[in-house]
């Protein structure tokens, strides 16, 4: 699989400080063909633009009005870890030393500037399209999470064109967003990007779309949305059309709770071992609160809603639950947006969202649950955990009260059958010959 998101399709953002307008505007019109530019004149501006944006390129002139401020700029770009070049009238070896000694990535004179710099902004917007970098999770795929980023860029180097990927989450947590950027990574657009949902079609239209798919000589995507909603009779199809050679690479998302549909018998054990050979799961957002800010700016931005959000009314949004996820905030930025009331406090507010601020203090419960009862649950669902909490309960209760059955299942407050139950279940895990009941 070529990872890369085609060029053609997207630029990334560079960022130009010099202080001479017009040699400024001189490599701007150089950089132009691969980035999108913005531009800086001042210390200041340019440590502003730092802060707020990820530039996949930086130019800095060292000297500004006077005074070689340029490596301070250039210290914060590298701060974020951004590839920055140096462009100035110095050739003193101290200087090139300075620039090296705080990271920069190229040091240049600026009469060299026509023909180099060209050269190396159309190398790094090629490799920099390659890659996952802190751009695409600030202007493509938009979290802050690192086990999120970590699985994301893992991907790399475990999907393949023929072996199916599973995406688990809850809805409205970007499960198509994320299957459509993978695809983009391939091809020049989303024409070759067919999806089914199993949610919303018919088994008959199911059936019928996979035989289509299968002789089709397209190659792209296939995004099966929601297949924890395919009918159980289809499953058994569908594991036969993955086994066949396809000229569209499968993309499958399903619910959060997949084993709970495994365990009621409404979701084929063979086909979730299937799928889950290449799997990545995106956490809710309310496990990942720290993406409202981010979230928030990129739709305020890519809508066009002329709303700004006052630091109180973000407070609460970072603190409410988002129990629709990412769709929901999209709805009620939507909301904001259409009560003619350009800046947003807490006053503003839906009602359900600022009545979660008085539960804020839930955040500060102490839990109880452990990574091991999550990874539990996630394996055989709830009802599994519960399973083992109440045989692993029952046997050191039993060892406690000296194997005495009457004290055990009075501490546990169950009947006497339920112990019995029980027992014989703690009997198999623990492989115990005999125990007293």
């Amino acid at each position: 699989m070529r990872l890369y998101l085609n060029s053609a399709s997207k630029k990334h953002k560079a960022l130009v400080v010099e202080d001479n307008e017009f040699f400024r505007k001189f490599i701007i019109k150089l950089l132009a063909p691969y980035f999108h530019v913005q531009e800086a004149s001042t210390e200041q501006d340019a440590k502003f633009y730092l802060e707020e944006n990820y530039y996949a390129l930086v130019v800095i002139d060292i000297n500004l009005h006077g005074k070689d401020c340029g490596f301070n700029i250039l210290k914060t770009a590298k701060e974020k870890q951004m590839f920055s070049i140096i462009l100035t009238d110095h050739s003193d070896e101290s200087y090139i030393k300075k620039a090296y000694k705080i990271g920069c990535d190229h040091f240049l004179t600026k009469d060299q500037t026509e023909y180099v710099l060209k050269f190396i902004a159309k190398d790094r917007s090629e490799k920099v399209s390659r890659e996952f970098t802190p751009c695409f999770f600030q202007e493509e795929y938009i979290t802050k999470s690192i086990p999120l980023i970590n699985e994301i860029k893992a991907l790399k180097y475990r999907i393949s064109s023929n072996r199916p990927l599973l995406i688990v989450g809850e809805a409205g947590t970007g499960k198509k967003k994320l299957a459509e950027l993978i695809h983009l990574m391939d091809f020049l657009s989303l024409d070759n990007f067919v999806t089914l949902d199993c949610a919303i079609v018919s088994c008959e239209l199911i059936e019928s779309k996979l035989f289509e798919l299968h002789n089709s000589p397209e190659i792209g995507t296939f995004f099966i949305a929601n297949i924890n909603h395919m009918p159980v009779l289809m499953q058994k199809n569908f594991i036969q059309y993955l086994n066949k050679e396809n000229s569209l690479r499968p993309i499958i998302s399903c619910c959060d709770d997949i084993q709970r549909f495994i365990h009621d018998g409404l979701f084929d054990l063979s086909l979730y071992n299937k799928l889950s050979g290449i799997s990545l799961r995106i956490p809710p957002l309310r496990e990942r609160l720290n993406d409202i800010p981010a979230l928030t700016k990129y739709f305020v931005e890519k809508l066009f809603l002329p709303i700004k959000i006052s630091n109180q009314a973000m407070s609460v949004l970072t603190e409410y639950l988002w129990p629709g996820n990412i769709t929901e905030l999209v709805d009620v930025l939507k909301q904001l947006s259409s009560r003619n009331q350009p800046h947003i406090d807490f006053e503003h507010l839906p009602i359900h969202v600022r009545s979660s601020k008085s539960f804020a203090n839930i955040k500060n419960v102490k839990s109880i649950l452990t990574e091991e009862h999550m990874a539990i649950v996630r394996k055989v669902g709830l009802s599994g955990l519960i399973e083992r909490i109440e045989v692993e309960l029952a046997y050191k209760l039993y060892t406690e009260n000296e194997m005495i059955p009457y004290k055990v299942y009075k501490q546990l407050n169950i009947s006497r059958t339920k112990y019995y139950a029980i027992m014989k279940k703690v009997q198999d895990l623990y492989k115990l010959e005999k125990i007293e009941i």
